[in-house]
C-alpha cells in the first residue's frame, strides 16, 4: 500500500515557502509556522507576525493580530505557487482540508473550489468619475481573472485562482472548528 509522504519534486510549479521573507513572510495561510506556543490560550498557540510595518496603522492592525490565538474558522486558505498551475485539475480529489485532532479526526471538510458556495459576482459600481474599473462585478479579483474551463471558448470569471500571483484560493463550505487542527493536503494530480 503506498503511504503519504513528500513529493520527490519535479519540474511543476512549486509552492512558495519563505518563512523568512520580509516584511511578510510568503508561506501558505493559515499556517502553524505563524503561530508561536502559548499555554494562556485555548489554542495553545497565539499568532506571531512581525509588526513591521511602513506606517503606525499597519503595525498596530499586527500587533492587534498578534493578540489572536488562531485563525478563522472560515478564513479563505490561500496556497502561492512560483507559476500558473492547471487550474482544471484543482478538484475535490486533489485538493483536501483533513480534520487532524479527535473527535472526528481524518474528516475531509467540504471545498468550494469554484461550486459557487461564495460568489463575488455582484452589480457594478463606480466610485469616483472616469474609474476604470467603473464594469467591475466584484470587489476581490480582478475582472481578468477568466479561464475557459469548459471548452466552449468563452472565459469566465475564475473565484477559486488568482492568476496574478498564482494563488489557489481554497474556501471551506462549512466552517472548521475551534481550537482544533486541521492539514491542507495537495496530491500530485493537482499540475
Amino acid at each position: 500500500t503506498e503511504g503519504l509522504g513528500l513529493s520527490g519534486g519535479g519540474s511543476g510549479p512549486q509552492i512558495i515557502f519563505d518563512p523568512l521573507a520580509r516584511p511578510i513572510p510568503k508561506i501558505p495561510l493559515p499556517n502553524d509556522i505563524a503561530t508561536t506556543l502559548d499555554d494562556t490560550t485555548v489554542t495553545g498557540r497565539r499568532v506571531n507576525i512581525s509588526t513591521e510595518s511602513p506606517t503606525r496603522l499597519q503595525a498596530g492592525t499586527k500587533e492587534r493580530i498578534n493578540q489572536l490565538d488562531g485563525f478563522g474558522t472560515y478564513m479563505t486558505i490561500t496556497v502561492s505557487f512560483d507559476r500558473p498551475i492547471d487550474i482544471t485539475t484543482v478538484n475535490d480529489s486533489t485538493v483536501k482540508l483533513i480534520k487532524l485532532l479527535p473527535p472526528g479526526e481524518g474528516t475531509v471538510v467540504p471545498l468550494d473550489l469554484g461550486k459557487g458556495f461564495f460568489p463575488h459576482i455582484r452589480r457594478p459600481v463606480s466610485f469616483w468619475d472616469h474609474d476604470p474599473l467603473k464594469d467591475a462585478n466584484n470587489l476581490l479579483l480582478s475582472p481578468d481573472n477568466r479561464a475557459d474551463l469548459d471548452g466552449d471558448t468563452i472565459a469566465e470569471f475564475i473565484d477559486f485562482y488568482e492568476f496574478e500571483t498564482d494563488t489557489l484560493l481554497i474556501r471551506n463550505i462549512i466552517p472548521t472548528e475551534e481550537a482544533s487542527r486541521y492539514a491542507v493536503v495537495i496530491t500530485n494530480g493537482l499540475k
